[in-house]
């Protein structure tokens, strides 16, 4: 299941929240992995509390809240650039600052790029995946998330 924003507010992974209004994600399936971004302007900022409840509920393993900004802050620099210049024939100076939304820093890259990042991210997302190379993973703790991941989708599919 996809989600997006406050959506997140409406969902749980605790079975005795059933009569409270949410939506019960393991009713949907047992096996749930959640990636929520972390929406905060510095790192250091506190994770709001539907987000650490929907981490506590699905519990330790079973969520990634990412170190950046928003999901989009784990695409390397020279991903993004290379992006800009092959298909949309923007040079820039991209640096992907951590904590600013993607949209922010395709714009700070370049005064003359016009792309509106935020309101075709599907698009752009989709264009964007042809840049990002196997060496590309090591940034912030996408690596470690990543194989994470990979070990409980492994897991729940022997």
């Amino acid at each position: 299941m996809f989600y997006g924003g406050r959506l997140l507010s409406n969902l749980s992974f605790d079975f005795e929240w059933f009569n409270r209004e949410v939506i019960p994600l393991l009713k949907l399936n047992s096996n749930a992995f959640v990636i929520i971004d972390r929406d905060g302007k510095s790192i250091n900022e506190k994770i709001n509390d539907t987000k650490s409840r929907i981490a506590n509920e699905i519990g330790e393993g079973h969520s990634w809240i990412t170190k950046g900004r928003e999901i989009e802050n784990y695409l390397s620099d020279k991903t993004v650039a290379d992006w800009l210049l092959d298909k949309h024939r923007y040079e820039s100076n991209f640096v992907n600052d951590k904590n600013t939304k993607l949209e922010d820093n395709i714009i700070s890259s370049n005064e003359k790029i016009k792309l509106k990042y935020n309101l075709s991210k599907t698009i752009f997302s989709s264009e964007i995946v042809d840049y990002i190379k196997s060496d590309s993973i090591d940034i912030l703790d996408l690596r470690e998330n990543l194989l994470n991941l990979i070990s409980k989708i492994n897991k729940w599919n022997e």
